[in-house]
């Protein structure tokens, strides 16, 4: 194929922030093992344990971000060049406005959001142009069709062929200056049965179906396992532990009984079998599951959204050397409608909270509720405060 010029000089202007001195500097606050391999967007790092200085990093949900770089997501979704262009203006954008503790890694990576893995199992899907894409209906009304439902298939399921496609023009474009990133199966075995089945369903199944749920949750599992073994062929490269997002979990949709009967046993078995759990995700409240989520084998880092409690989250972890925190605020209160003092307030009740387990501190997921620029704007203040608070330099 016909290389672009414009998208190859972006290239070459990202990889003189990847080797930048300010990007060195961000690079000592994360644990060298996982600074790379984030293999979607809103990056994360594993905050190093003995910080004397707390991290923090900020992220503008898709739907904002195709405003401020003015692109269609349909097009972002189905072209690669377009996909590659606006990434790699992303990145740039993010360093020269956002002053944060980001750090720019030699990667590229492939991302279509929440309905990645929902596709493998021939979910519909309506792209828009200034939101994410969602599924139009769920595929498993009855479940007479249980059975009916087939193994997903690396390379012809669902978004699997432009995935490949996307994979291979990315690397095309890296030319090893880059290297492109193969997507990894994330969503959570409970975040693909809700799907599935749609939320009324999987909470009539919680209490009046709970044989056929476990059927469910148990394919979903070995559907799991059989996709990372293609994977693993592919890319000749091993799955060392899993990342299990689950924003369908939270209390009291979830009682913690049934936590601990329908989510637990098939997570603990997916972290088993990879190796550990890297990344635990819900920005749902989970307060109380944070205990049998600790649970999980080696587990690295829990994610402590906005309902959460980083209050006991720091109590329960900090009690296991292996796990730290990523201390997520709610980006409407805690930044586009705070002012500075309060923002200040918010993020020395975290310092002061957090003292025995290691953490770092994101506002991210901003969505365009209201003006960008004012947006922005308020970013940029949240990230002054959190500079002060946080003792960054």
């Amino acid at each position: 194929m016909n290389l672009r010029r414009d998208i190859l000089d972006l290239i070459d202007q990202y990889l003189e922030i990847v080797n930048s001195d300010q990007n060195k500097e961000n690079k000592k606050y994360w644990q060298n093992n996982y600074i790379h391999h984030w293999n979607r967007d809103m990056w994360r790092g594993v905050p190093k344990v003995d910080n004397e200085a707390i991290p923090f990093t900020v992220a503008l949900d898709n739907s904002l971000m195709s405003k401020v770089m003015k692109v269609d997501l349909r097009e972002y979704y189905s072209d690669p060049e377009t996909y590659l262009e606006t990434q790699l203006r992303m990145k740039i954008y993010h360093w020269e406005n956002f002053n944060d503790c980001t750090y720019f890694t030699d990667e590229l990576f492939i991302w279509f959001g929440v309905i990645t893995e929902l596709s493998f199992f021939g979910a519909p899907i309506q792209f828009e142009p200034y939101k994410e894409a969602w599924i139009s209906q769920n595929i498993l009304d009855d479940y007479k069709k249980l059975n009916a439902l087939e193994s997903p298939d690396f390379y012809k399921s669902g978004l699997m062929p432009r995935i490949h496609q996307y994979y291979e023009v990315l690397n095309e474009y890296a030319q090893g200056k880059l290297k492109a990133m193969f997507p990894e199966w994330v969503r959570g075995p409970f975040c693909i049965a809700t799907h599935l089945r749609e939320t009324n369903n999987i909470l009539m199944d919680l209490l009046l179906d709970p044989h056929n749920l476990h059927a469910l949750m148990r394919l979903v599992v070995d559907w799991n396992k059989e996709w990372n073994r293609e994977r693993s062929k592919f890319l000749g490269t091993e799955v060392k532990g899993c990342r299990l997002y689950n924003d369908e979990i939270a209390y009291p949709s979830l009682s913690p009984a049934m936590f601990r009967e329908f989510v637990l046993p098939y997570e603990k078995e997916l972290g088993e079998h990879y190796g550990g759990v890297n990344y635990w995700h819900s920005c749902g409240d989970t307060t109380a599951y944070i205990e049998d989520i600790a649970e999980l084998p080696n587990l690295l880092m829990f994610h402590c959204g906005p309902w959460t409690s980083f209050e006991k989250a720091d109590k329960v972890f900090g009690e296991k050397a292996y796990t730290t925190l990523d201390v997520d605020l709610n980006p409407v209160s805690d930044v586009i409608e705070a002012d500075k003092e309060t923002m200040v307030a918010k993020l020395k009740k975290i310092k002061d909270t957090c003292r025995t387990t290691p953490y770092a501190v994101r506002a991210d997921a901003f969505m365009p509720d209201g003006p960008t620029d004012y947006i922005i704007k308020q970013i940029k203040v949240w990230i002054e405060a959190a500079r002060e608070v946080l003792g960054t330099k």
